[in-house]
């Protein structure tokens, strides 16, 4: 795809499991119902990152977890996950 043309790409059209390098707002559900990625995306200045990371390292922002299972049942977790059967992260346990 040309430089010119991913300006005008809509994330609804994109197919799922792809990525598109883009600027500006994004249809966030659209998104996440595509299971799209945002690679190096850049979301304001320093000063707000920091005051927003602020919430992951006081723990007031914490990940949901869908399971969490042994490593050895890492298979079947790959699976949970390929299907969209998890809703959160899934954890595996490494002993």
């Amino acid at each position: 795809m040309a430089a010119a043309d991913v300006a005008t790409v809509r994330v609804p059209i994109v197919w799922p499991h792809r990525a598109v390098v883009r600027r500006g707002a994004l249809d966030l559900h659209a998104l996440f119902a595509k299971r799209l990625s945002i690679l190096g995306s850049y979301m304001g200045a320093k000063g707000e990152l920091l005051r927003a990371a602020r919430f992951f390292f006081t723990g007031e922002l914490t990940p949901v977890v869908d399971r969490t299972c042994p490593l050895a049942d890492a298979a079947e977790a790959q699976r949970r996950l390929e299907a969209s059967d998890q809703f959160g992260k899934i954890v595996l346990e490494v002993p």
